[in-house]
């Protein structure tokens, strides 16, 4: 059996032979796909585009009522995603839509918006519209996943037949995997930082470690420090150092600490020079004196406004008849 040879080309289109269309030039690399495994599953049509994001109105209207496979091959790294659909035209023209890959919901998204679309090909397989439509894309997207084990697929099995129920312990599986892997360290990028901990997904570093999505963001875009301390990176800094060497439980102690004095310090920085510190006393318990390192502070604690708070210091009445207001 002579191996069916694909790869991708440069705006070349495929010549016929047959019931195929086979490609003309391609690059070295080859998988083992075969023709008669392809005959028996009844592919009519192969495409390839070199150039999808440029190529798309030529793509949709070639595959427009079309059921069969799509490859999407990363350029860069080679990775791999197997999809299928009944209507590949509506499922590939999601790919082009921002609104769709800005969400991020699926790995294959996560790619698209790091590696950005135009670092990828796109390869379509149609079916014989004559065959059962139900389970016909199904089979070739299982075939393309067996064999191309491909790294954007993790679910590695094809489609969502109404016969397939997952486990609870597969859909935590499925969902940790599907995650982007966030490495948190101690230390500068430059001064070889000391890996601390390695988080799943950055769902569980959100419920971890309490870290607001827009400051995760920011870290990983910008470098920066994470409460002046942690480095937080979406790659391994070091690929030979990938061992944690905190628990979770150890790491999350550590950041609680760190927090507290961070918060302090912050609020130490944003107290205006003239700004006075207020003393309040609760004249119904002698010993519960609270201080505020600013006016702002004051009112925020007690919800209520800096000049309401002004105007009791000003008249020493008694703020709901407990509290005694009055500058340091």
């Amino acid at each position: 059996m002579i191996p069916f040879s694909f790869n991708y080309i440069y705006n070349v289109k495929p010549q016929r032979f047959g019931a195929f269309y086979f490609l003309t030039r391609f690059y070295s690399q080859n998988y083992d796909i075969h023709n008669s495994d392809l005959q028996k599953l009844e592919v009519t049509n192969i495409y390839t585009f070199d150039n999808p994001l440029t190529q798309r109105k030529e793509i949709i209207k070639l595959i427009k009522n079309c059921i069969g496979v799509y490859i999407w091959t990363n350029k860069l790294n080679n990775h791999q995603y197997v999809g299928s659909s009944k209507i590949l035209h509506t499922r590939i023209s999601a790919y082009f839509m921002p609104s769709i890959i800005s969400k991020q919901s699926r790995y294959i998204e996560r790619a698209f918006h790091r590696y950005k679309i135009i670092n990828f090909t796109l390869t379509v397989y149609t079916l014989n519209l004559g065959i059962n439509n139900d389970i016909s894309h199904i089979n070739l997207e299982q075939y393309f996943i067996t064999k191309l084990n491909p790294k954007y697929n993790i679910l590695k099995i094809a489609g969502s037949t109404p016969n397939y129920i997952r486990t609870d312990n597969h859909k935590e599986n499925l969902r940790l995997a599907r995650g982007e892997k966030i490495y948190i360290y101690f230390g500068h990028k430059e001064t070889e930082p000391t890996l601390l901990y390695t988080f799943l997904s950055r769902t569980l570093i959100y419920q971890q470690l309490k870290i607001h999505h827009v400051t995760l963001n920011n870290c990983l875009k910008n470098n920066i420090l994470y409460l002046d301390h942690f480095l937080i990176q979406s790659e391994l800094i070091n690929k030979d150092n990938n061992i944690n060497t905190l628990s979770l439980e150890q790491l999350q102690e550590i950041v609680d600490k760190v927090k507290v004095s961070y918060i302090d310090k912050v609020n130490q920085t944003k107290i205006h020079p003239k700004s006075q510190s207020v003393q309040v006393s609760n004249l119904n318990n002698p010993e519960e004196i609270l201080k505020f390192a600013s006016l702002t502070k004051a009112a925020k604690y007690y919800n209520i406004d800096k000049s309401t708070i002004k105007n009791y210091i000003n008249t020493g009445k008694l703020y709901n008849n407990q509290w005694l207001f009055k500058f340091n």
